[in-house]
């Protein structure tokens, strides 16, 4: 399903590899499921953004594992968690990447 999301947002190109949590065996919020992803990548924490439409599992967790977050939020429902980033389109992915 990521796949099909990226690519019709046109967005596929900017990624060498999508990482899930079935890939991880760890579901998300799990930070096994984040760890697993940097170290599948070489990358910290720090060089790295989480992309999800989740709160809790994409968002929050990421958060937990010291991961900046963009939250795709296309409905605009309202929360009070904090978030390094919020878009409500997939295209605004691309002022991040």
């Amino acid at each position: 399903i990521q796949g099909i999301k990226l690519a019709s947002a046109n967005l596929t190109h900017y990624f060498e590899e999508v990482i899930t949590s079935e890939h991880s065996g760890h579901l998300k919020p799990d930070p096994r499921m984040f760890r697993h992803a940097l170290a599948r990548t070489g990358a910290t924490a720090a060089e790295s953004l989480m992309i999800g439409d989740n709160l809790e599992c994409d968002v929050l967790g990421a958060y937990n594992a010291g991961i900046d977050q963009v939250y795709f939020n296309p409905d605009k429902r309202r929360h009070f968690a904090q978030i390094t980033h919020e878009i409500s389109c997939l295209s605004e992915l691309k002022v991040f990447l």
